[in-house]
């Protein structure tokens, strides 16, 4: 079932390649799915949130509406492409809209499991997690596991430098 909507997702991405494509969302699938068996979120509900989060993203950096773009997507897609209750409907559409903005979601395990999920995916850009923006224990466990592997190698951009990137992007 959930083929169709991967389908119209990366038929519907505007941008090709980069850091916030299909394969991206495929690695949040495959995270959120490993967290949802700890959590007990709704495996559907996770894996709806990875095939939409970014796929309204207009461009790889500054961004600031394509969570909530991708929350009207999900209203656009419902019935024909997925079902979700109407309260797992509203969570999702939570979960899309703030997403990216470094919340954390203790109290709703599907929320917390697919944010968790997603910046687990942070080292793609050269970024290691931090605990502190993790909502799960089973996420900040994994995000451990990333720090720790990380340990010996360099972080391969500041969050200085990732700021000059974007402002030469947008100075292009």
């Amino acid at each position: 079932m959930l083929n169709t909507l991967w389908n119209y997702c990366e038929g519907h991405f505007k941008l090709h390649g980069g850091d916030h494509g299909p394969s991206h969302w495929r690695r949040v699938e495959r995270n959120a799915i490993a967290l949802a068996a700890h959590t007990g979120a709704n495996e559907l509900f996770v894996r709806i949130f990875a095939a939409i989060h970014d796929s309204c993203r207009e461009n790889e950096f500054d961004d600031p509406a394509h969570g909530s773009r991708a929350a009207d997507l999900a209203d656009k897609l419902r019935g024909e492409y997925f079902e979700l209750e109407e309260g797992l409907m509203q969570n999702l559409r939570y979960a899309l809209s703030f997403h990216d903005t470094g919340d954390t979601c203790l109290d709703n395990p599907n929320i917390g499991t697919c944010w968790d999920a997603d910046r687990l995916d942070l080292p793609r850009v050269g970024i290691v997690p931090l605990p502190r923006f993790f909502s799960t224990d089973a996420g900040r466990e994994k995000c451990l596991e990333i720090i720790r592997n990380h340990r010996d190698k360099p972080i391969t951009l500041t969050p200085e430098q990732m700021l000059a990137q974007i402002e030469k992007l947008r100075n292009k």
